[in-house]
């Protein structure tokens, strides 16, 4: 979840913290794990120490956030805004990508969408939402196709358990490799055998990678709330409404499940969604879609 998200969020539970840096700073705070923060000195490194009060997270869990911040540092982009859930994955009958906007009318502000290169034509923005939620209504799952699912879900976990099993074995095997690797870290420094700026970098490494260990192995240890077939059972008769799935979501999340279904070859044009791509799962809706009139279909490109 992008940090403007759980700004958001946290803001409505009741969050005072104000400023663009306000959840990076808590994030990267370790005194939150238990741990203090001693800084360079002459010749001996920063490093970090365990502190005497009670932390509210895992050290684990702190290393594991700085990594994502710094994997977050490199892949900056623009977010989506909430009130456009289609721009960015809609495209005009042109090819060309969707942009949208609110514009002015005589008593209220009015949502719209547009080509980047067709400017002068402006698409309203709720009757795009309407179309393409009856798009999804139509492709939702009818119940032996849900049935279906849940059947081949439960055949297919069988092999994963088993890879599960394996991969716990080698993630303790590799945490044992890791703490090994800091133990010696820690001797050459002693021994002055390396420099500050190296047991610095060396450190915050392996420690990002033990924290990932952890994290994965405590996540095994946890009581399970629900077996793998109580999970199928619960969540996939959820695809007889894929509307619904789509509203429940972020942005973001609104847009992976549109690229999930149509990858990047959902277009506007002639007053209907065309696609030269649907997920192979939904062929069989295809049918129901165009019996109701709610779109229609035609080889290439696919017409909705």
């Amino acid at each position: 979840m992008p940090q403007y998200l759980i700004y958001k969020n946290a803001k409505a539970l009741g969050f005072k913290h104000t400023g663009s840096s306000a959840i990076q700073d808590i994030l990267q705070n370790c005194v939150y794990a238990g741990l203090i923060k001693v800084p360079a000195f002459k010749e001996l490194p920063e490093k970090y120490v365990k502190a005497i009060h009670q932390p509210i997270i895992s050290d684990a869990e702190f290393w594991l956030v700085q990594s994502m911040l710094a994997n977050s540092k490199r892949k900056t982009r623009i977010q989506p805004a909430e009130d456009f859930p289609l721009r960015g994955v809609l495209k005009c009958w042109c090819g060309l990508s969707m942009t949208a906007g609110w514009t002015k009318g005589r008593k209220q502000y009015y949502l719209y969408y547009r080509c980047t290169q067709h400017t002068n034509v402006n698409i309203a923005g709720g009757m795009l939402h309407e179309r393409f939620e009856n798009v999804l209504k139509g492709l939702s799952f009818q119940p032996h196709h849900v049935n279906f699912l849940i059947e081949t879900s439960k055949a297919m976990l069988v092999e994963p358990l088993k890879l599960k099993k394996e991969r716990q074995s080698e993630n303790l095997k590799a945490l044992h490799d890791i703490n090994e690797k800091i133990y010696k870290l820690e001797e050459r420094l002693m021994n002055n055998e390396i420099e500050a700026s190296t047991y610095k970098t060396w450190f915050q490494k392996f420690k990002e990678e033990k924290a990932k260990l952890e994290l994965a192995l405590n996540g095994k240890n946890k009581p399970q709330l629900d077996s793998g077939d109580d999970l199928i059972q619960r969540l996939l008769p959820e695809l007889s409404n894929l509307h619904q799935i789509y509203e429940k979501g972020n942005v973001i999340q609104k847009q992976t499940l549109i690229r999930g279904v149509f990858k990047d070859n959902l277009l506007w044009g002639d007053g209907a969604f065309r696609t030269a791509f649907i997920h192979p799962i939904f062929y069989d809706n295809i049918l129901k879609i165009n019996e109701k009139r709610v779109a229609f279909l035609q080889a290439t490109p696919s017409v909705f």
